[in-house]
Parts: structure tokens; sequence; C-alpha cells
């Protein structure tokens, strides 16, 4: 529901001319439930993302992160490729330019991956695709930072029957950044050349392993998904909420049962007049 409210502010012209509009990430479990649900997002630029929490398929490397890497690279492939039921990588340099010429791709994310109804909207940590990219297109992309609120009252975790109709009559606010300066990406990026580099040289599987999962890949994508991360929080501080706590922007934190961000998670209703 987010998504389709937050653009309802756009002109309505722009909606009469698809290859403007934005492409974006549903979960699976959700959005590809059945016939009538897939035809819909399909319809509407929704490409199906794993969770891991629901589907053994989820994850940094499922198949949608490697389309969206391809159609962000080939723009005037994106109708194919979100199509197409061959591996992403089939589409290489060599036909990037059939199709005639069309707009970059305009590519939107939920970068937390969930639903989070914090009382003080403090920020879960972002998912690391979003430092894939940053990292790994040939050239780094547009960020365009943007924090709403609002939507917690639209549709709250703890609504009741009928639970599918939006609550009317609430306020949205939509507060956006200006782009980032593609050179604060240039040290990162230059980083994971780097580390690419590297593990060609070592080759075989093991070097595929430490480009996914090795230590230095691991570390970077995280700081990469910090600095996202802190251009949303700008966003958010000079919207007039206090600053997120330290330990929101970390992955282990929402693994530890004894925090409190992770027990409002657990019980959002126990912290709603905390």
């Amino acid at each position: 529901m987010d998504d389709p409210i937050i653009w309802g502010i756009l002109p309505f012209k722009y909606f009469l001319t698809p290859e403007n509009l934005r492409w974006t990430l549903g979960s699976h479990d959700i959005c590809f439930k059945n016939r009538f649900t897939t035809a819909f997002f399909t319809n509407g630029q929704v490409l199906p993302t794993y969770r891991l929490r629901h589907s053994p398929h989820g994850g940094l490397f499922q198949p949608v992160m490697e389309q969206t890497i391809q159609m962000l690279t080939h723009p005037t492939l994106r109708n194919s490729i979100a199509s197409s039921s061959l591996s992403p990588t089939a589409f290489t340099d060599s036909n990037s330019n059939g199709g005639g010429n069309k707009p970059p791709i305009w590519l939107h994310i939920f970068p937390e991956g969930q639903i989070y109804q914090h009382p003080t909207f403090q920020m879960r940590y972002f998912k690391w695709g979003v430092a894939r990219y940053i990292l790994e297109l040939p050239q780094a992309p547009i960020i365009l930072p943007l924090f709403f609120t609002g939507m917690q009252d639209v549709m709250h975790e703890k609504r009741t029957f009928p639970r599918f109709i939006p609550r009317i009559g609430n306020d949205i606010s939509i507060t956006f950044g200006n782009a980032v300066p593609l050179e604060k990406w240039d040290d990162v990026r230059r980083e994971w050349r780097g580390i690419r580099e590297k593990c060609i040289v070592i080759g075989g599987e093991e070097g595929e392993r430490l480009l996914r999962e090795g230590e230095e890949a691991v570390k970077l994508r995280v700081k990469v998904a910090l600095m996202v991360r802190d251009e949303v929080e700008k966003l958010r501080v000079a919207s007039g909420y206090p600053p997120n706590m330290p330990e929101s922007a970390l992955a282990e934190t929402f693994k530890d049962k004894t925090s409190y961000l992770h027990e409002f998670e657990a019980d959002p209703e126990k912290h709603v007049n905390s």
C-alpha cells in the first residue's frame, strides 16, 4: 500500500507513460501468492523478491537481484529482462542497445525490507542489496532518498476487520532529499574493484565465495548500506524526529532478543505509548 500512495503525488500524465514509471520489488509471499495478485503486480512493474523468513530462495544473491542489476545496466532491454525466464546474465553489452532509446530505469526500493512501525520512526538496518546496486553497476546509480510517515495510520499492523481496507482521513508526509552526489560513492566503488580483482586472481569457487561472503566484501556492503541509511536519517531528523538509536543501524541488534528494538518488533503494541 505504501508504494502506490507515495507515487500518487505525481501528476497523472506520468502514469500514461509506463517507461517513466518506477519498477519496484515486492515480497513473493504477499504479492505473488496467486494468479490474480501475480498478474496485478506484474503489470504494475513489481518484481518478486523472496524473504529468508518465508522462503529458502531469499538472500542477497537471489535471482531478482541479478535481474535488476541487469535492468539498470541495460535499460533498453528492461522489459525483456524483467519477463525472461533466462538467467539475467544472458544479457550482455553486445545486445544492450536493442529496443530503441529509453529513459534510465527508476527502481524504488524499501531498504528496511519489512514493515516496522516504531512510534518514533526508528529505522531498522538497511538490507545489503542496496549496496550491491551501488558497488556492482558499471556506473554509480543516482540515489534519491525519501522519508515518509503516516502509512502506519492508514494500514496499521494491529488494524482489525476489515484489514484489507485502508483507513482514510489520515495525514501522510513525504520528504524528498537531494540526489546523493555521485562522487560520494567513488571510494567504496574503488575499494570494491580492488576486492573483485583479488577474487578474480584467486579464481574458481574460492574466488566466487570470497566475493560473496568474504570478510572484506561483507564489511564493504555493510558500510555502503549504512551510508545510504545516513542519507535517509538526515531527512528523518529534518522532519522533527529524534536521532535514531545507533544500535538500530545494525543487523545484530535485531537478532539480539534482549534488545528493546527486537522486543518492539516482536510486540509493537506493548510499546505504542512508551
